[in-house]
């Protein structure tokens, strides 16, 4: 049930936000990676392994939360026009 005194507008732009903040975490694992890659030392590859793992939970949790929000700006959106 989507929180009372929310609009479909602030839906969108929280769904907007969490896409944004998404595609930051999967970069930041695309960068982990290529200097995992490049890495000379255990500490480096170190880092990078850590990286990897923060950018992408960072970017899958972020990716559910977005699909999750854009469910309920749906749901607000249809009682907003009176179908629900």
């Amino acid at each position: 049930m989507p929180r009372p005194g929310y609009s479909s507008q602030q839906y969108q732009k929280a769904v907007r936000i969490c896409w944004i903040i998404s595609a930051v975490g999967f970069v930041a694992c695309a960068i982990g990676i290529v200097f995992c890659i490049q890495a000379k030392t255990n500490n480096q590859q170190a880092f990078s392994i850590l990286t990897i793992i923060g950018g992408g939970i960072i970017g899958l949790a972020m990716l559910w939360v977005g699909f999750l929000t854009r469910q309920g700006g749906k749901r607000v959106a249809t009682l907003e026009k009176g179908e629900g």
